[in-house]
């Protein structure tokens, strides 16, 4: 198996609101602080990982 160097997360927040967001401004799903809070730290601990799989990636987890 080929391991590839793991995407660049610095702006992945800046990255998710602008996903959320339609082209006039309008939100499309408003997250919720708690919401920010969580995903941040996921890709905090998939970065700290550095990609490998663990179970707090699992959806029960959730």
């Amino acid at each position: 198996m080929r391991n590839i160097n793991l995407p660049d997360n610095s702006n992945s927040m800046v990255d998710l609101e602008k996903a959320l967001t339609y082209k006039d401004g309008t939100l499309k799903y408003e997250l919720k602080q708690k919401e920010k809070k969580i995903i941040s730290e996921f890709y905090q601990k998939y970065d700290d990982l550095l990609g490998e799989p663990h179970d707090d990636f699992k959806a029960a987890h959730f």
